[in-house]
């Protein structure tokens, strides 16, 4: 679902082939792909890969060199982006990426919580320690959460204050959470108790 109807664009694939000397057949052994994503600084949209989806076949990746191809596949589509970025994997994926020219920064930090009513409750705490002139509205993302919330009007208002980033208009949304077949998601809404305005999400 992810490589299909990216909001940034057709997304880059490439396939690693071994063929059969004795039949002639080929056998697809590798892949390395890009999600062309939008990011944006101030008004400015730029066309961002992200690196997803790279693996070797086990039963081959003795007998190939795989950097090589990599680095012959980097070549040909890193004119086509402004940037390049990978999130966090293996070892093998980290070092892989830094030998092609990729810079490590920040942490990735993963939080467990027990249920959802334990999330809700660490939102509310955190909330809690804010101005009491704000409330918290929570809702299921589906298609029908721009009732809610105009992902684009807001992201509009708000993208002047962030660096360059990630786009977060509602296509951009609706990929990356409402059209994942795999998991459901809620977003806790942060608005004014006088106004109703909002200012925030998570």
């Amino acid at each position: 679902w992810q490589w299909l109807n990216l909001p940034g664009g057709e997304a880059t694939i490439f396939l690693i082939e071994a063929k059969n000397k004795i039949t002639g057949k080929t056998k697809v052994i590798g892949h390395h792909g890009l999600m062309r994503l939008r990011f944006c600084q101030n008004r400015k949209i730029y066309s961002v890969g992200k690196t997803e989806n790279t693996m070797v076949d086990r039963n081959f990746r003795s007998s190939i060199i795989y950097p090589r191809y990599e680095s012959k596949f980097k070549k040909q589509y890193e004119p086509s982006y402004h940037a390049l970025f990978s999130t966090t994997g293996p070892q093998a994926a980290i070092r892989q990426r830094l030998a092609h020219g990729y810079i490590e920064i920040g942490e990735w930090m993963m939080l467990f919580l027990s249920s959802f009513s334990g999330f809700l409750g660490s939102i509310r705490d955190i909330f809690s320690k804010t101005d009491r002139e704000y409330k918290i509205e929570i809702a299921k993302m589906n298609e029908s959460i721009t009732e809610k919330i105009n992902f684009t009007n807001f992201w509009n208002q708000t993208k002047s204050f962030y660096p360059f980033t990630a786009m977060r208009e509602n296509r951009d949304m609706f990929w990356r959470f409402i059209k994942n077949p795999y998991k459901k998601y809620f977003i806790c809404i942060l608005k004014e108790f006088k106004t109703n305005k909002i200012k925030g999400y998570l």
